[in-house]
């Protein structure tokens, strides 16, 4: 039985699969990261992307 995942508000869809929520927090980590080392004006999104290793897909995909 899958294990039922807390929303995350904002979202524009919820991971269900481990995967996708390992992907998700991967994204989330890098990008606290960046915006406490480089502020939030001079972060991008395919910055992000780039330094969590997904394609910027998975931003837009969970993210809106």
């Amino acid at each position: 039985m899958a294990k039922k995942v807390d929303p995350i508000p904002g979202m524009h869809r919820q991971p269900k699969q481990a995967r996708s929520r390992e992907r998700v927090n991967k994204i989330l980590d890098v990008a606290e990261e960046m915006f406490i080392a480089e502020g939030c004006n001079a972060v991008t999104t395919n910055a992000i992307a780039a330094k969590a290793e997904v394609p910027i897909g998975s931003l837009y995909q969970f993210f809106p």
